[in-house]
């Protein structure tokens, strides 16, 4: 779930909440979603402008680096219902949350089907705080 320390802003952490409260769940699965929103009420929100540029915000384009291969990934955060290949990843998937308020330069570990892996945030691509894309 959510590192300690993230950041995010208010529009996404209203946005996320009320997903969840229309009754999207993080993964398929009720009680991961019930445990994420409490951590998400948790993290403070500050604005949009305040939000540093080197932070993975919803929709934002980043590259992550295999740190057990070296290969290199660009992923998309977004929102799922509008996931629509490969390349995007939605906040309710597990994924997504392990990403979501991660910095350049964070090391973020991923649980999955082949085992546990390790990726280092290698550069952002595109937030849209950074571009004043604030209603994005």
């Amino acid at each position: 779930m959510l590192r300690n320390g993230i950041l995010i802003t208010k529009l996404d952490k209203e946005r996320i909440l009320n997903l969840l409260k229309e009754g999207y769940c993080l993964s398929s699965n009720k009680s991961l979603s019930q445990i994420f929103e409490k951590e998400i009420k948790k993290v403070p929100a500050i604005k949009s402008e305040k939000i540093p540029a080197d932070v993975i915000t919803m929709r934002s384009k980043f590259r992550l680096k295999d740190l057990g291969t070296g290969q290199r990934f660009e992923y998309t955060l977004v929102y799922p219902q509008e996931v629509d290949s490969e390349n995007k990843i939605s906040i309710l998937g597990l994924y997504g949350t392990a990403v979501f308020g991660s910095r350049r330069g964070d090391v973020v570990k991923w649980d999955g089907e082949k085992g546990t892996k390790f990726f280092q945030v290698d550069e952002i691509l595109y937030q849209p705080e950074a571009f004043g894309d604030w209603d994005l």
